[in-house]
């Protein structure tokens, strides 16, 4: 029986730079392999933004950076969407991060987009749960 904490699987190897990959279909059995998830991947992040935020339409985010602990997803997106009330929410994976309060640009046609600013920003450690009540509070 394999025992993993992260979100993927090789079962030719021990360590991954030995392994091959594949993909497994939601419902879909391999026969002969055995896998024990012992504990949930993903946690949820939940908090505010106070203080000054921007009015009318803005972009603000919240940006999560990790700074250390597990394997986390390749590549970045732009974060949660703060809420007209100022709140948040996210999906993260155990670790430390790196909080960060930015306006963004609107999209180029590409789809890609710049930070115009960046408001505020805290520190976090996610354990083996969600984490509620984060603040992070924009000064005058």
């Amino acid at each position: 029986m394999q025992q993993r904490i992260f979100d993927f699987l090789y079962p030719d190897a021990q360590d991954i730079s030995d392994a091959t990959g594949f993909d497994v279909e939601l419902g879909q059995t391999i026969s002969g392999l055995q896998l024990q998830i012992p504990r949930s991947i993903w946690y949820t992040v939940r908090g505010k933004v106070t203080g000054e935020l921007p009015t009318g339409d803005h972009r603000i985010n919240v940006m999560f950076s990790r700074t250390m602990g597990t394997i986390d997803g390749i590549g970045g997106g732009s974060g949660p969407k703060v809420g007209q009330d100022g709140t948040f929410e996210h999906q993260v994976q155990s670790g430390d991060y790196a909080v960060e309060v930015w306006e963004l640009a609107p999209p180029e046609p590409d789809g890609r987009t710049s930070v115009l600013r960046k408001f505020a920003a805290t520190n976090i450690r996610v354990t083996n749960a969600d984490l509620e009540g984060i603040e992070i509070h924009i000064p005058s």
